[in-house]
């Protein structure tokens, strides 16, 4: 099988590096569409590598200008839009398979390919600030389509209505093996910690956080990930006990999970984040580690004491915690990876694409 994929590579690690991965192992071609900046233009094409990348091959990756340019040069605005529209065009017209677009509906597609699936990875109509093209764009996207993948049973329900006979469920998964030696990487210290391991952002309750690191005062709150909170919730976030560790790679990742007693997933709960498939979730249990997380739907379903319990409020947080931490017996750390297991990446591509034929 020959796969055309659009989407943006050149970012951390997510679902779209994980289908192409999954996608060659199975010795399928697949030939990408994707934009990127004139940084990572002058760099070259190279990231990401992984066994089977042989049979990963890009296709017209033109640069576009960043975000701080397009706000003040109407010229980089027309140049990066039609750069964008050019590599749609181009994914369109490509002689393949599959098309599979994985990315955020913003650009339309020109055409519709032989067999088009959409990869819908979040809600992106409940993002801040999205605009009515975008929704528009969705829209026109999956009237298109000839399958549409969603991650979450909210997405589902979203969008059966009206698509209900070209709707498959398809939720986030994990690079099992990755992660699966965390348990002989754990080392001794002195405190324990509650650990957090994704984007710092809006869905981050930064109010829930705080007070479960005031009531946790013994333990360390760590945090890891690009941050992009605004000043007063970095400022609600000040105490001693919290840290921020940055943007990790994520070939570091197995190492830092090792120094986790508990991992957490402290995500308000509205629209966006009920439509979210956490592959954070996935990624802990892999570790081994125990999740306590507020009670998103994709993330109730695996609720089990000594493996992952819900909490809505500050004082059931860290009654959790300290229940989990309390439960780190190796039969029980075998039982969160056997979980974990049964969730991979090639598990769920695999299933979807044979559905296709």
């Amino acid at each position: 099988m020959r796969v055309a994929l659009f989407t943006y590579w050149y970012t951390h690690r997510q679902r779209p590096h994980h289908f192409v991965e999954t996608v060659t192992t199975l010795n399928h071609r697949v030939d990408l569409f994707s934009t990127r900046s004139i940084a990572n233009y002058v760099k070259g094409p190279s990231r990401h590598s992984f066994s089977g990348s042989d049979l990963l091959h890009h296709r017209t990756i033109r640069p576009v200008f960043p975000s701080p340019l397009l706000d003040r040069m109407p010229l980089c605005v027309s140049f990066s839009s039609w750069q964008r529209q050019h590599v749609l065009a181009s994914f369109c017209g490509f002689d393949a398979d599959v098309h599979v677009y994985a990315a955020v509906p913003a650009g339309q597609l020109i055409s519709k390919p032989p067999f088009l699936i959409y990869d819908c990875m979040d809600d992106w109509s409940d993002f801040p600030g999205v605009s009515r093209s975008l929704v528009e764009n969705e829209r026109r996207l999956c009237d298109m389509a000839d399958r549409i993948w969603v991650v979450s049973e909210h997405l589902y329900q979203k969008f059966e209505p009206v698509f209900s006979g070209k709707l498959d469920y398809v939720p986030n998964g994990v690079d099992y093996d990755h992660f699966a030696g965390v348990p002989h990487l754990l080392t001794a210290h002195a405190r324990p910690v509650l650990g957090y391991v994704g984007t710092l952002y809006t869905w981050l309750n930064v109010q829930l956080i705080a007070e479960v690191g005031d009531r946790l005062p013994d333990w360390d709150i760590v945090l890891v990930g690009p941050n992009s909170l605004n000043t007063s919730q970095r400022k609600m976030l000040n105490r001693p006990n919290i840290r921020f560790l940055g943007r990790q790679p994520y070939e570091l990742l197995p190492t830092i999970l090792a120094g986790f007693d508990v991992a957490m997933i402290p995500f308000v709960l509205n629209d966006l984040i009920r439509g979210t498939s956490p592959i954070k979730l996935y990624e802990y249990l892999a570790a081994g580690l125990p999740v306590v997380s507020t009670p998103m739907p994709e993330v109730l379903v695996f609720q089990e004491p000594g493996i992952v319990m819900c909490a809505d409020n500050p004082e059931a947080f860290v009654r959790s915690a300290l229940a989990l931490k309390e439960a780190n017996h190796p039969i029980v750390v075998n039982q969160r990876q056997k979980i974990a297991q049964q969730h991979t990446w090639k598990a769920r591509f695999e299933k979807a694409l044979s559905a296709i034929g």
